[in-house]
């Protein structure tokens, strides 16, 4: 299970829902990233198109992004934080890393998805889970999945 955050804030969690995939909303990298083969290709890559040398943040980004275009499955649950962080969407990924050169915006690389459930309030969540969620990266792999998808399962049958 993932965490994938649709922009600053949620912004574009309802783009993503609407559209039925998870993008890599960040600005910059217009072109293909299949290519990346490791993760030592993707700090190069990653240094170059952000122009620095800092080692903790080029290992920060190459970390997501490759996460994003290469260690992200088939068959993996996401959670997408709604705009405001007070409720997510999970959803199930379907497709295998894209690149549309005709992106929209910030909306070139993308993994195609199907909608679980929106509206999953943050308040089912023990506290420990709720800031282990709010990890401040854009991508990255929840721990405890177990007790995150119990959480949601309880939670789905108290509203039927």
């Amino acid at each position: 299970m993932w965490v994938i955050r649709a922009g600053k804030k949620g912004i574009f969690h309802d783009h993503f829902i609407e559209s039925k995939c998870v993008f890599l909303s960040w600005e910059g990298y217009h072109f293909d990233l299949r290519y990346i083969d490791s993760m030592d290709a993707c700090r190069d890559l990653v240094a170059k198109e952000k122009k620095t040398n800092n080692k903790t943040s080029i290992s920060n980004w190459a970390g997501q992004l490759y996460a994003f275009i290469k260690s992200i499955s088939v068959g993996d649950y996401a959670l997408i934080p709604a705009c405001g962080g007070r409720t997510y969407s999970l959803v199930r990924i379907t497709g295998d890393y894209k690149y549309d050169e005709d992106g929209n915006d910030q909306f070139y690389h993308f993994r195609t998805m199907e909608v679980i459930n929106t509206d999953i309030p943050r308040s089912i969540f023990a506290q420990p889970t709720v800031y282990s969620l709010n990890a401040y990266r854009t991508i990255f792999r929840v721990k405890n999945e177990g007790i995150v998808m119990q959480a949601i399962k309880e939670w789905e049958e108290a509203i039927r």
